[in-house]
């Protein structure tokens, strides 16, 4: 009735990388290749409402991995190089929290427990569980920060949540950390 947008933000959850870059390039390439009509003007009105950086953003989504960080690499080339199309943020998904300071510390400290003690065998299980975590950590810290580096891009961390079942709650959690990044960045 005010003539204005019924929705601020749109959000398309976007299929395979692959198959997404190919629907973004799409409507340039329909313009390209039907020269008048119908389907030459509407495809250069979408093309240049998703190249528009007022309108529209790409966001990436990666997780800390080798192979997801590899393929993050390439969409983010592909979307600044030949789609030219507006890179908004690169989230990264199910990232570990980092450890405490005193963490390794302790994982040591329960290393070092007396094979006499009746809780031995306890203390080196958990000990062992730390190591891994604080190795998995360490791993995911180095991708990340290699990553940042060569992309000279920063990227927003969603928690790795763990639930019985995905609900409302855990995406209140993302929504928070997303709203948050996005307010940071108007």
């Amino acid at each position: 009735a005010d003539d204005r947008p019924l929705w601020d933000v749109i959000v398309v959850d976007a299929g395979a990388s692959g198959h997404s870059l190919q629907y973004l390039q799409m409507p340039s390439t329909a313009a390209r290749t039907f020269r008048s009509g119908l389907v030459h003007r509407e495809s250069e009105r979408i093309a240049a409402l998703l190249a528009d950086a007022a309108t529209t953003a790409v966001h990436v989504v990666v997780i800390p991995e080798d192979m997801p960080l590899t393929e993050g690499r390439e969409i983010l080339a592909r979307l600044d190089g030949d789609l030219g199309l507006p890179v908004g943020a690169v989230y990264v998904n199910r990232v570990r929290p980092r450890a405490p300071d005193l963490a390794s510390a302790a994982a040591e400290a329960l290393m070092r427990v007396s094979p006499d003690d009746p809780d031995a065998a306890v203390a080196r299980a958990v000990a062992a569980t730390a190591r891994r975590s604080l190795g998995w950590v360490a791993l995911q810290e180095e991708k990340l920060e290699r990553f940042q580096r060569e992309m000279s891009i920063e990227t927003v961390r969603l928690p790795h949540l763990t639930a019985d079942h995905f609900g409302m709650a855990e995406i209140d959690v993302l929504a928070a950390v997303i709203g948050e990044d996005a307010g940071a960045r108007r």
